[in-house]
């Protein structure tokens, strides 16, 4: 870049420097006019202070319920899954920790079977005959992502996951039991849609994506949006004890009824259970049949196509799209200067921007594999 461009750049940048100044001066005069007529500093945009504030709920015990049935049924798998989202040091393991400890207490040590691992196809292998199988993924890098769904090893963890219940039956000769998937993640909307679709969800921290605060505001909530917003702020001041209050979400019940807090403890188990099996040192133990890896590839393949596809309809045409990601890709210019200079909101464009670079990438995957053969 010569210094003329470079002057040019930071010309207009200093324009969205100006306009962003003026709009979160606007933004802190609606605040402290609310905070000064007694508004609870939750609230977000005039409208709320004409709307009572709602009961804190608890879901704990709602959630629990959900994930960990009382009693184990002798002639149906029963299989439960659930998703956890934070950032590094939010309390994710000790939660972890905790569940484990909580679905020991229930169904007894010498019926679980319990795996702590970073790769679900671990996971899968560690299948075994007891009653109720307990499969922890944290932080599956590799596998869990939906930027890595092309992989052929997580293809064929993708389609056998959405057949856990009979590959358990298979392995472990039962008509009946309960499998418990939970994963582990950073950043909601690269995990990949089957691993991330739980019947329950419990958010540790707010996230800094737009497109996942987005999205957790609409199923959440601003309220409760708000509520773990706080709760991450006290994580950051080093408040320990925040770690032991979550959001969870309950796809099923919506944003009615299906929100709340999540309460957990310390665990009290040994260190030994938190020791990973990690891919780059695991071994497996047995091979999934090619009849099962053609079946879940099929399954896994239509996953793809439905992230390909639903990001497709989410850009509607890819005219935009494809110009801003061109702006931001190619230009090397920065999201707040390209929606200035658009007059487009930058969650939109940042998220017109994902879609289009998901569908960038399965095209590119899809012609590759076709050269290939």
């Amino acid at each position: 870049m010569n210094s003329q461009s470079a002057a040019d750049l930071m010309e207009r940048m200093e324009k969205v420097r100006l306009y962003e100044q003026e709009k979160l001066e606007q933004e802190s005069d609606i605040y402290y006019s609310l905070r000064s007529a007694g508004t609870d500093y939750h609230m977000r945009g005039p409208a709320d202070a004409l709307i009572a504030q709602k009961p804190k709920a608890d879901i704990t015990d709602l959630a629990l319920a959900i994930l960990f049935p009382t009693e184990i049924p002798d002639k149906e798998v029963i299989w439960v899954h659930a998703c956890v989202v934070g950032w590094p040091g939010c309390g994710k393991t000790e939660l972890f920790m905790w569940l484990t400890e909580y679905v020991f207490n229930l169904y007894g040590r010498e019926n679980v079977n319990y795996c702590y691992c970073n790769d679900l196809a671990i996971a899968i292998d560690q299948i075994d005959s007891r009653k109720v199988q307990m499969m922890i993924i944290d932080d599956a890098a590799k596998c869990a992502s939906s930027l890595n769904m092309m992989d052929k090893d997580n293809m064929d963890a993708a389609g056998i996951f959405q057949q856990l219940r009979h590959e358990y039956e298979e392995v472990s000769g039962r008509k009946g039991g309960i499998v418990i998937c939970i994963f582990g993640w950073q950043r909601w909307t690269e995990l990949r849609k089957s691993y991330r679709s739980g019947h329950v969800i419990i958010f540790k921290t707010a996230v800094a994506e737009r497109n996942d605060t987005e999205w957790m505001i609409s199923n959440l909530g601003e309220r409760w949006y708000n509520e773990l917003m706080d709760i991450s702020g006290q994580i950051l001041m080093r408040n320990n004890q925040a770690k032991s209050t979550s959001i969870a979400f309950i796809p099923a019940l919506g944003s009615t009824r299906g929100v709340g807090y999540f309460h957990s403890g310390l665990s009290t188990l040994d260190d030994s259970y938190r020791e990973m099996l990690v891919r780059d040192r695991y071994t497996f133990q047995r091979r999934i049949p090619q009849s099962e890896i053609g079946k879940s590839t099929e399954i896994a393949d239509w996953e793809i196509r439905m992230h390909a596809m639903e990001a497709q309809c989410a850009i509607g045409t890819e005219a935009a799209a494809a110009k801003y990601f061109h702006r931001h890709y190619i230009d090397k210019l920065p999201l707040p200067l390209i929606a200035f200079e658009e007059n487009v909101d930058r969650r939109k464009i940042e998220s017109l921007i994902k879609d289009y670079r998901e569908i960038l990438a399965y095209n590119y995957s899809r012609e590759g594999g076709e050269d290939d053969e």
